[in-house]
């Protein structure tokens, strides 16, 4: 879930400061969110346009800031992009009365210093909760999933052609969560997938306890190889399986069926890490491009 809001630049009332360098409070910054973070706090007033997603946003459970005592107030914390430029967090205190619009951040830098910002400053903030918030749960579904990825072999491929949706398991290699396959170019997938090259795509064992139940659920686009990217998937592929590897060595009817075969990738928009061990259909969605 991600939001973008502007709000101005105010003079606080120097709370801020004393809260940043509470031993309990700083170590949590550190340790959930992985801000030091610079005494004080930066404040901002939400743009009234902006206000409703700000409203929205705060429906979220953000990360949890917890007192060692009743002497202070549960805070949210929601990890932020400052001007394109900073990371940062909002922390928003559990108090009754706390200004429906107003915001305090907290980052590593004095942020007045670093953006030069003065009073009545516009500030764009851009909050993306399921790739700072969530980092070490998304870490471990991430090394989950990569783990599950090298112990499986068959992905069941979905595609939708002319004659309507269609399935088929496919042996595959995956290099980080790009999954490379190869299929005859007259099958119906391939077929389809020369005409919609969007799919979906599931890994998992055939299990009989729910409890147990594990597996990769994506979706993505998947373009057919040439040249040195065909080369590239050959090569994966022949580590991965030995047949492909020694080609040369296979009876006459595969090396016949392999010099068939058009090779493919598919590259993910979204990825899910199943593990019912958690809890009953806990699903994580796995953070691209980092």
């Amino acid at each position: 879930m991600t939001a973008k809001l502007t709000g101005r630049v105010v003079t606080g009332l120097g709370q801020g400061a004393q809260l940043t360098q509470l031993e309990w409070a700083r170590a949590q910054f550190v340790d959930k969110l992985g801000i030091d973070p610079f005494p004080g706090t930066l404040n901002v007033m939400v743009d009234a346009s902006d206000a409703s997603a700000w409203e929205q946003w705060k429906t979220a459970p953000g990360v949890e800031i917890v007192p060692p005592n009743a002497d202070w107030c549960n805070a949210r914390a929601y990890p932020i992009r400052v001007a394109g430029r900073v990371n940062g967090a909002i922390i928003l205190p559990e108090v009754n009365g706390y200004a429906s619009t107003q915001i305090e951040i907290i980052a590593n830098v004095s942020l007045r210093e670093t953006l030069q910002l003065n009073d009545g400053d516009a500030l764009a903030l851009e909050l993306a909760m399921d790739e700072n918030a969530n980092a070490r749960e998304n870490t471990d579904a991430r090394v989950n999933a990569q783990a599950y990825l090298r112990a499986h072999n068959v992905m069941t491929l979905a595609t939708h052609g002319p004659e309507g949706v269609w399935a088929a398991a496919v042996f595959y290699v995956h290099e980080n969560f790009d999954l490379y396959f190869l299929s005859s170019p007259s099958t119906r997938h391939s077929l389809n997938l020369a005409a919609n090259p969007r799919v979906a795509v599931t890994i998992q064992a055939d299990y009989d306890d729910w409890r147990a139940i594990k597996g990769i659920q994506l979706e993505g686009n998947v373009t057919r190889l040439e040249g040195l990217e065909q080369a590239r998937a050959i090569l994966l592929y022949g580590k991965k399986f030995s047949i492909v590897g020694n080609i040369a060595r296979a009876p006459a009817e595969i090396a016949r069926a392999f010099s068939r075969v058009a090779w493919y990738r598919v590259t993910p928009t979204r990825v899910y890490f199943v593990d019912n061990s958690q809890a009953f259909g806990h699903r994580d969605e796995i953070a691209l491009g980092t």
